[in-house]
């Protein structure tokens, strides 16, 4: 049985095509992740800034200690 030596490198080839995948998939997801977490802590920047500052609740205010 003859070994055709132009096949040699294919598992190299295929291990960095697998790693190549892998890592985009990985970047990816840290990406998505990041724009979750920047959006999730903003909005509740804004939330906060929102109840939390002096004279922003007309009627009724979560926090009974501000005066209006």
């Amino acid at each position: 049985m003859q070994v055709n030596k132009n096949i040699r490198g294919q598992a190299v080839i295929e291990y960095i095509l697998l790693f190549g995948l892998i890592a985009f998939i990985s970047i990816n997801m840290v990406k998505g992740f990041s724009s979750y977490m920047g959006k999730t802590v903003g909005g509740l920047g804004v939330a906060l800034t929102n109840q939390l500052t002096v004279g922003v609740c007309e009627k009724a205010c979560y926090y009974k200690g501000y005066k209006n």
